[in-house]
């Protein structure tokens, strides 16, 4: 019986092995053909990427950009649908303006795929709302005095004695148009709610209003002074 058994299954092997290798180049080929015709038949499709790319505004070393000096717009990206199709990077998506203009005012600037050079030529590039309005002003740079923002009160028998600032001024910089008003910069509320010691902040500015402003350094140590009620008679 156990002979019989494999008999059987040498005999099913045989028939297998046969069935695979007759006409073997034949059905290597038909292979080849269908992997071709699925290929042609899926590169007859267009398909389509939709992305955000992102440009960065160059200017001139003298001028700036009022409002981001990066701007986003919406691309369409149509190429042959294949086995080999990638969708673009954000590498590829990362573009630039140069801006040589050595006056100030509105630039109505028209983006084109030139704008991105990473971007391969074999992408058929459609950008929605390929315009951007860019306005530009003389870039300057002032010293300015910081005023620290102090909030609360020290601990009920402590009392605040005054502050330091290290460094007490700092530099500014940004569009001529919003530079010419600011004469000294708050800091972001110091708490000594309850404070019953001497403290040292790292305190940032409060830039609201301010985003084309650029503060160096972005921070500075403000010392709060905090001594005995009993000491001050």
């Amino acid at each position: 019986m156990k002979s019989e058994k494999n008999s059987l299954h040498k005999s099913f092997l045989y028939f297998l092995f046969h069935l695979i290798v007759r006409n073997f180049w034949l059905k290597f080929l038909s292979l080849i053909f269908a992997l071709l015709l699925f290929f042609i038949v899926r590169t007859d499709k267009e398909y389509v990427f939709e992305r955000t790319a992102t440009l960065k505004i160059v200017t001139l070393p003298k001028m700036t950009v009022v409002g981001p000096a990066q701007r986003f717009l919406n691309m369409n990206i149509r190429l042959k649908n294949s086995l080999f199709t990638i969708p673009p990077s954000s590498t590829d998506l990362t573009g630039e303006i140069v801006i040589t203009s050595e006056d100030p005012g509105h630039i109505n600037y028209k983006i084109t795929r030139d704008n991105f050079p990473r971007l391969p030529q074999y992408y058929n590039v459609v950008i929605d709302k390929p315009v951007i309005d860019i306005e530009l002003d003389y870039l300057l740079k002032k010293e300015v005095q910081v005023i620290p923002t102090i909030k609360g009160t020290p601990d009920a028998n402590k009392v605040y004695l005054g502050y330091t600032i290290n460094p007490p001024t700092v530099t500014i910089s940004g569009p001529k148009q919003e530079l010419s008003s600011v004469e000294s910069l708050e800091t972001l509320p110091i708490p000594i709610h309850r404070l019953s010691y001497t403290k040292t902040f790292a305190a940032q500015f409060d830039l609201e209003g301010k985003d084309n402003l650029k503060v160096t350094p972005d921070a500075v140590q403000v010392t709060v002074e905090i001594g005995d009620k009993k000491n001050t008679k």
